[in-house]
């Protein structure tokens, strides 16, 4: 970097590095590598996530500003920060992809009049001023669960604008994050939905427009207990909560695979081998899909046999009885179950009335 002084006024003239489709700069103690310009041919655009041998961490204000070759763009990981208007004006662009290390947007794709598809990453807080701004084509959109705040004309004069589904809870809306939305006809019919659990949203209507609430995937079933017996196992479960629309079936699994379906909060596994453990789990299913696998439950059939002990003599009564107490020392019969895991004896005692 040189400093030249004229006069009173101080001028920073940083000289670029060139790729073949991009200038840079080195920051950070030349660690880390920032876009400043695009000289490529346009057309689908991926940046890169390093240049010179560093991470590309930045995109400078208006680097790739009036780009009018350019039909999409996909921004990295690696980038942290885009600059107010790096890709405004940009009248080609159709589709853009905002990678997981960004977190605010201003002025960023400020009329690109026909972008039509947008993908926010995961770590955005923030889209600020006319972020989305004279974005004609834009007809849905997704707001991230890290999203907390829309600011100022975010979305102004979005035309196109029908859908705009929010993952988490309901961020801060800037007063006139649509402005000029709705003196498009095509705006007229602009809906909100959010997801079943978020909070800050109201149904049917949400800063004056239509809200729906979308169900998500039930919880995992609750209470597995696996009761064995001769070749089977029975199921038994709680049903957990519903995401917001009704259970219509349950999938049980053996050892990860699915085998079964049911409409009930039990079922009876058949075709089982006596003397193998068998691990079971369950999951609910609704019309956003299947939740997760319900804890484990193990068992293991096996096959039960009763044998029948001779039969002994009942004794007299003893001359000490007691009339009409009912009390008598009984026998010991010994009933022995046997099983394929073993044989185990029982002792009842047989008490008889006198």
């Amino acid at each position: 970097m040189v400093v030249i002084g004229i006069a009173n006024l101080t001028i920073d003239i940083v000289s670029a590095n060139e790729s073949s489709d991009y200038s840079y700069i080195l920051i950070n103690g030349e660690s880390e590598a920032e876009i400043v310009g695009y000289t490529g041919p346009g057309g689908d655009v991926v940046i890169p996530d390093a240049l010179g041998g560093v991470p590309v961490t930045r995109i400078s204000e208006y680097a790739f500003y009036t780009c009018n070759s350019m039909t999409s763009v996909v921004i990295p990981d690696t980038i942290t920060y885009v600059g107010e208007g790096a890709f405004g004006f940009c009248y080609s662009l159709t589709s853009a992809s905002i990678g997981d290390g960004v977190t605010e947007l201003y002025h960023t794709f400020v009329c690109c009049p026909k972008l039509a598809s947008i993908s926010l990453g995961n770590n955005v807080t923030e889209i600020g001023e006319l972020a989305f701004g004279y974005c004609f084509s834009l007809s849905n959109i997704t707001i991230p669960a890290s999203v907390n705040n829309v600011g100022s004309k975010a979305f102004s004069h979005c035309a196109g604008l029908a859908n705009m589904t929010f993952e988490g809870n309901a961020p801060s809306m800037s007063e006139d994050w649509d402005y000029m939305l709705y003196s498009f006809p095509q705006s007229a019919n602009l809906a909100i939905y959010h997801y079943y659990g978020s909070s800050g949203f109201s149904v049917p209507t949400w800063n004056g427009l239509p809200c729906v609430r979308l169900p998500v995937t039930p919880a995992a079933p609750t209470g597995l207990y696996a009761t064995p017996a001769d070749g089977h196992v029975e199921l038994r479960w709680r049903a957990p909560s519903n995401g917001g629309a009704a259970i219509d079936y349950y999938t049980i699994y053996e050892n990860n695979t699915a085998i079964a379906t049911t409409t009930n909060t039990s079922v009876n596994i058949t075709d089982l081998k006596n003397g193998q453990e068998y691990s079971f789990t369950v999951t609910a299913h609704n019309v956003a899909g299947s939740g997760p696998n319900s804890t484990p439950a193990t068992a293991t059939p096996s096959r039960l046999l009763t044998v029948t002990p001779p039969l002994l003599p009942i004794p007299s009564v003893p001359n000490d009885a007691v009339a009409g107490t009912g009390l008598m020392a009984g026998v010991a019969i010994s009933v022995v179950f046997i099983t394929t895991l073993g044989t185990a004896a029982l002792v009842c005692w047989h008490d008889r009335m006198w």
